[in-house]
């Protein structure tokens, strides 16, 4: 057990983050800062969150690593939905209101999450 979560804090420190951000949007306290909280999130936080854990991976040779950054932009386009896509469907009263899955958000942690597995490799590669 403590070896399965030593292979996988990255991954929990992610999802804490993840989780950390999803609460702050739903304890109402962004009055006005709500552009602040998108941009720090979607387009910094999160990015960076990724590539970090996926460096983490990068460096292993666990099978997980090539997923990984498929499981990191799927979270972060549903974080997107579960927050700001969520408050105006309910705002609205009603599901007509909502577009569907905005599928572009899962590029904000992908690309630089495939960037991290690249990094850990090569850091592998050169510690070798």
């Amino acid at each position: 057990m403590r070896r399965a979560l030593e292979k996988n804090v990255g991954l929990i420190i992610y999802l804490a983050v993840w989780a950390a951000l999803f609460c702050w949007f739903w304890m109402g306290s962004l009055t006005g800062n709500e552009a602040i909280y998108s941009l720090g999130a979607f387009y910094v936080l999160l990015p960076v969150s990724a590539m970090v854990v996926s460096v983490m991976y990068g460096m292993g040779r666990e099978r997980i690593r090539y997923v990984v950054p498929v499981i990191l932009g799927l979270l972060e386009m549903l974080l997107e939905f579960l927050t700001f896509t969520l408050a105006n469907v309910i705002s609205n009263g009603k599901w007509s209101s909502w577009n569907g899955l905005d599928w572009s958000m899962c590029l904000f942690s992908l690309v630089p999450s495939l960037l991290g597995v690249a990094i850990g490799e090569v850091l592998r590669r050169v510690k070798q």
